[in-house]
């Protein structure tokens, strides 16, 4: 069975935390629980305008598609967001990630990852990744779960930087990706999904990237839910020109079908 999800609100907004196609990409709030085997989906669109004193447009477009199968779950995330503020484009973010989880026993679930994206906004022109590792369930009850996952990752980013710049144009590094995620129901309209990364560099642990986001979706009457989300970015070296610190707050109603 497939499902859709088109999301408004006063800015249309995608449930999908993979509209903030940034550097890093949060898939723990993304990931379904895997109580029904099959396949499932979702698509959303948004778009924001504005005249007068501020010409702006912001149009951008997310989907998923997940499998649970016997013994794995796959799920592919894609998105883009573009923006122009008069004729100059100041927004540019496109992401695809692919995701491979392997259930063996209750607890324990290998995982391998591929993923490609870019982001005009901080210079970068093309990143690539790929890992693998190991997702631990810490706790499952009938209305909270909690896992803590540890990854290796290897990644290659490509950026548009000045001819005097000392952050490297085209690094490739190796991390260690470690991550927690809490998911509770309250009730049976409530949900809050929180996750947070901390990718450090193996053979430097002072070049850090943390990434932090919860969600909170209350359903108002099915399937209309109103959706709440906070985003957190951290680079402990960012390129010349962006900032360390990202922050993101976002409302909308969703509909599922």
């Amino acid at each position: 069975m497939v499902r859709h999800a088109v999301v408004t609100g006063s800015m249309l907004v995608i449930i999908l935390a993979a509209s903030q196609a940034t550097a890093q990409v949060n898939v723990e709030t993304l990931r379904r629980d895997e109580d029904q085997e099959g396949f499932s989906g979702s698509i959303g669109l948004d778009l924001s305008t504005r005249t007068g004193n501020v010409e702006l447009v912001m149009f951008g477009i997310g989907g998923r598609m997940d499998y649970v199968g016997d013994n794995v779950t796959t799920f592919l995330v894609g998105s883009g967001d573009f923006g122009w503020q008069g004729e100059e484009r100041f927004s540019n973010e496109s992401l695809l990630h692919l995701r491979q989880v392997y259930r063996r026993g209750s607890r324990f679930r290998p995982e391998a990852f591929v993923q490609v994206n870019h982001d005009r906004s901080r210079l970068l022109t093309f990143r690539g990744l790929v890992g693998g590792g190991l997702r631990i369930g810490v706790y499952r009850g009938a209305a909270v779960r909690f896992w803590w996952g540890s990854d290796y990752m290897f990644e290659h980013e490509r950026l548009n930087l000045g001819s005097n710049a000392v952050h490297p144009s085209r690094p490739s590094v190796h991390r260690w990706s470690n991550y927690l995620t809490l998911k509770a129901r309250f009730g049976e309209q409530t949900v809050l999904a929180w996750a947070a990364y901390i990718h450090p560099r193996v053979d430097d642990v002072d070049d850090v990237r943390i990434l932090s986001e919860a969600r909170l979706v209350v359903e108002l009457s099915h399937p209309v839910s109103l959706v709440v989300s906070h985003h957190l970015r951290y680079d402990s070296r960012p390129p010349e020109g962006t900032v360390s610190l990202d922050t993101a707050g976002k409302s909308g109603i969703a509909v599922e079908f």
